[in-house]
């Protein structure tokens, strides 16, 4: 009787050692290849927005992305001007997330923002028309930015 409780103690630490052991070493190891592979997938960039000029513009662009499949997280820095936006590029390309904000009616990167867009935002989220006219300048053709104005103008 002895010898058999001798017996099963034994299995039962022997048992107890190998199961801690394997949950040790090889799940740990298993939790770092997946952390890693999402590492991998997950980007984080940062976003020129020249045009944005207060904190509704702020809050406009970082609900907005946030409704934006892929995008995990963003954040504006109203004083830089600038987007911190985390994503999965298997889910949204960047040229993607531009258009977004630029649907939102704002600038991104060099892509202007959707004249429609812009025209609907509220006054304080819209720039000096000298400054606005000075930032397309810089990426639309002249003649190009007098046709958008003249549309604009006659849609509204």
């Amino acid at each position: 009787m002895k010898r058999l409780t001798s017996i099963l103690m034994t299995l039962t630490i022997v048992g107890t050692v190998a199961i801690a052991g394997d949950k040790c070493c090889n799940s740990g190891s298993k939790t770092d290849q997946k952390q890693t592979g999402v590492d991998q997938q997950i980007q984080t960039t940062q976003i020129q927005l020249p045009s944005i000029q207060c904190g509704m513009c702020q809050s406009t662009i970082e609900k907005g992305l946030s409704r934006t499949d892929g995008v995990t997280a963003v954040s504006v820095d109203l004083k830089q001007k600038i987007a911190n936006v985390t994503y999965d590029p298997k889910q949204v390309e960047m040229p993607a997330i531009e258009k977004s904000i630029s649907l939102l009616g704002y600038w991104a990167n060099d892509l202007p923002a959707d004249d429609l867009a812009y025209q609907k935002l509220h006054g304080c989220c819209q720039m000096p028309k000298d400054e606005y006219r000075q930032l397309r300048a810089k990426s639309v053709p002249e003649g190009a930015i007098e046709k958008t104005e003249n549309k604009s103008a006659n849609s509204l």
